[in-house]
């Protein structure tokens, strides 16, 4: 009945090794994108542009505690060859909420209701654009991918019989 129980504790801490390494791998795939875009819009075309809207948005999803994640919002106007646009893209990465109110509340002032802003649009897709040439929370996402990949490893260690060395 030993051997039965240890195979099971061995396919699970495997099972689960697993899972944390596809979501690890998504996450950097999501991150690698982020980081891809903000280098290719840093060679996209320019043009003036106008905030039509900004502010901070809170999650859907909120806590047993009351907190949540909040998510800077901006739409802003453009116009290339004649045609008008309007895009809500802020920076290159994923848009990833955060729980400090504030720190989204700042971000949100540096695109004021009929501010000007800079927009930087890709020539082959004047749809797609951007503010700011960042990745976002890229560098962010990328931690977490890793700490998942730690875990994934000390979970075939502890419980899967992985031995190092």
């Amino acid at each position: 009945m030993g051997s039965f129980f240890t195979s099971f504790r061995t396919i699970s801490a495997v099972g689960i090794a697993a899972v944390l390494c596809v979501v690890a791998l998504l996450l950097a795939i999501r991150a690698l994108r982020g980081w891809r875009l903000a280098g290719i819009s840093r060679g996209w075309n320019t043009t003036q542009g106008t905030v039509l809207a900004a502010a901070v948005q809170r999650s859907r999803r909120v806590g047993r505690t009351g907190g949540g994640a909040f998510y800077p919002v901006v739409a802003y106007e453009y116009n290339v060859g004649g045609k008008r646009y309007v895009g809500q893209r802020i920076d290159a990465g994923s848009p990833v909420g955060i729980g400090n109110y504030q720190a989204v509340e700042r971000r949100v002032a540096a695109y004021p209701i009929g501010g000007k802003v800079t927009v930087y649009y890709d020539p082959n897709d004047p749809a797609t654009a951007v503010l700011e040439h960042s990745a976002g929370a890229s560098s962010t996402i990328l931690v977490v991918a890793v700490v998942l990949v730690i875990i994934a490893i000390s979970v075939l260690i502890t419980f899967g019989g992985l031995r190092l060395g």
